[in-house]
């Protein structure tokens, strides 16, 4: 049996996923999907308007059936993603809830990055960021406007991918020069932790051998800076899909997020009106996925959707 429950994934704010130590000594290790649309950045501005941000979402929703409460305030305030002070007080509930990890979207289209404010102005900067560890998730897809659009209406491209070996080594350059000799970044069994999200994506669109031959050479350039082994994790591509991910160079797999979808007879009880769902009946579902995986060549580090 190959899979490990050495590591836990859970979502904040987005989806998530999990590991544990079953049958051994070591620390069960947590990580929370961190999404990082919760403070002002440029793209944001030009997109929508000066000062947007995705909590005008949550001050704004409304109730859409019986049981339905919205809108939502946070305990905490509507906390600012970039301000020091305010990912203190994220850290120290995260971390007093046993979170261990904040796995960060990070969004990067051929040499262009957006949305690394969160992690560069507000948890690097943080006083308390020793207490906990951060890591990158590579969100592998074209940037669409999803922010609330109008029913019905077509959406929107607002970032688009190279989809060349070139745009992914930039990112790893990038990488190693400001984030991976950080202290606070973290390193699974001492390997640097790496996930791209949407890994078949990946696959089809650089195509089998330059994915192979790019995730190698990322590894050399690793290497080469002196910061060790890196784990190249990648997320949502299926049990049936983990041979082929071996063969190329990953590591390790995941899930991200999980929806009523997944559940049984889903299309028939929604159509019939059924709109709220028992948090259980997602048990044997990801039981099954689970199990399925751990018939495969990697590790799979099991999820812990919220919601």
């Amino acid at each position: 049996m190959k899979t490990t429950l050495r590591t836990v994934f859970l979502a904040l704010a987005c989806a998530a996923v999990v590991g544990s130590a079953q049958g051994s000594s070591k620390k069960i290790e947590v990580m929370a999907v961190y999404y990082p649309h919760w403070s002002v950045y440029p793209k944001g501005n030009e997109w929508f308007h000066p000062g947007w941000t995705e909590w005008e979402f949550a001050r704004t929703a409304k109730p859409r059936f019986p049981g339905h409460k919205q809108p939502l305030k946070p305990l905490p305030g509507y906390l600012d993603g970039k301000d020091p002070a305010d990912v203190s007080t994220e850290i120290e509930l995260a971390s007093n809830a046993g979170i261990d990890v904040f796995l960060y979207d990070y969004y990067w289209y051929g040499g262009k990055v957006t949305q690394q404010e969160a992690l560069e102005e507000g948890f690097l900067k943080a006083p308390n960021r020793g207490k906990m560890k951060f890591a990158l998730m590579w969100c592998y897809h074209e940037r669409w406007n999803q922010f609330r659009p109008k029913y019905g209406q077509p959406r929107t491209k607002l970032m688009e991918l190279a989809h060349t070996p070139e745009e992914f080594l930039g990112l790893i350059d990038y990488s190693i020069k400001n984030y991976f000799p950080r202290p606070e970044y973290w390193r699974k069994d001492g390997r640097l932790f790496f996930s791209i999200y949407n890994g078949q994506y990946f696959v089809k669109m650089l195509g089998p051998e330059k994915v192979k031959a790019a995730l190698a050479e990322a590894r050399k350039r690793v290497r080469a800076a002196g910061l060790g082994e890196i784990e190249f994790n990648t997320q949502n591509v299926g049990p049936a899909a983990a041979a082929q991910m071996a063969e190329l160079g990953f590591d390790s797999l995941t899930d991200y997020g999980f929806g009523p979808w997944n559940l049984p007879n889903y299309k028939n009880r929604y159509t019939s009106g059924e709109l709220l769902y028992n948090f259980a009946d997602a048990g044997p579902y990801l039981e099954k996925r689970w199990a399925d995986y751990r018939q495969g060549p990697l590790p799979y580090y099991p999820i812990v959707p919220t919601g």
